[in-house]
């Protein structure tokens, strides 16, 4: 672990590097030491490349962004989680400009096609309907996280199969 942390001194944000060092931080329980190596590097990949990563780095790039839900998740840290599965799904398809979906309490913005809940009352109104798809990987960290703050309506959103109707919510909020 110590080896793969002085090589990023070196060569910060090395993909390779922080996938050989996750599981090593993870046996260790060296969560927040993994939530601030990868939130750096996510940080600096989303400045280099504001408009996400090509073709090649996106799947490398996914998995940074799952790795950092998941020390987030592990440490309580679930509204971190939350933000780093959505703004990061975001950067990931091209979209990080699109910065008015952070305002949403809730994850509309990657409703599955079928879903209804009751329209925004904000300037979300305009979009509320967009469906935009969420890497299975991804939507499963964002439920967890969802279910671990309580939001059990939110974190059993989930896409239908498909030979199920359309889905209808009521939310108590």
């Amino acid at each position: 672990m110590n080896s793969f942390l002085s090589i990023l001194k070196i060569a910060p944000h090395h993909i390779g590097v922080l996938q050989q060092l996750a599981p090593l931080l993870s046996a260790a329980s060296e969560y927040q030491k993994g939530i601030q190596v990868f939130q750096a590097a996510l940080q600096f990949y989303q400045t280099t490349m504001p408009e996400g990563p090509g073709d090649l780095e996106a799947s490398d790039c996914l998995i940074l962004i799952v790795t950092l839900a998941d020390f987030c998740n592990i440490v309580g840290e679930h509204e971190q989680a939350i933000n780093a599965v959505r703004d990061g799904a975001r950067w990931l398809q091209g979209r990080s400009e699109q910065r008015y979906w952070s305002a949403s309490p809730d994850d509309r913005e990657y409703d599955v096609v079928g879903f209804i809940r009751p329209p925004a009352t904000n300037e979300l109104s305009r979009s509320s309907q967009a469906s935009h798809a969420l890497d299975p990987n991804l939507r499963h960290r964002l439920c967890l996280a969802r279910l671990a703050l309580g939001d059990i309506e939110e974190g059993q959103v989930s896409p239908p199969s498909p030979h199920s109707p359309p889905h209808s919510h009521k939310f108590n909020r």
